[in-house]
């Protein structure tokens, strides 16, 4: 019999290809790069040498004000794997990495709520670097102060 368990970590590697084909696999136009705090949700199985990728997300610094602006960006578990607390997790982890550091997401308004549960809240005036970044139809910045 062959187990799986579930682990979210800090992606460490310099080669992004692997976070950039589970983006591709599900259509999401995004990529990330080398200056980008990645972190995964991975399958390890035990008779796998390699890890599978159920969910990413990732924290990209915008150029701006000194310090940059820091952007949680392209929150996106598979699927198959929704409402298993995989979301929650990368978010966790990904904010223990920045305890002190104003964050900022771009997001739906049906996401607002999910999101105010890790501190983030509506941003009615953000940094001109943040709303240059505006990409959705209706989008919501939302920001999590230190």
């Amino acid at each position: 019999m062959v187990t799986a368990s579930i682990k979210i970590e800090v992606f460490k590697r310099n080669n992004q290809r692997v976070v950039n084909a589970f983006y591709k696999q599900y259509k999401r136009n995004v990529s990330v790069n080398s200056k980008d705090f990645v972190v995964v949700a991975v399958e390890q199985s035990k008779n796998d040498s390699e890890n599978k990728i159920l969910g990413v997300a990732f924290i990209r610094k915008i150029p701006g004000l000194q310090p940059p602006e820091l952007l949680f960006r392209s929150l996106f578990v598979a699927p198959i794997h929704r409402n298993n607390g995989i979301a929650s997790k990368i978010i966790h982890l990904t904010l223990q990495h920045f305890p002190s550091k104003a964050i900022y997401t771009i997001t739906d308004k049906s996401l607002i709520d999910f999101y105010s549960q890790f501190g983030f809240t509506v941003c009615n005036t953000p940094p001109d670097s943040i709303s240059n970044l505006k990409t959705k139809k209706s989008p919501t910045v939302m920001v999590r102060l230190s």
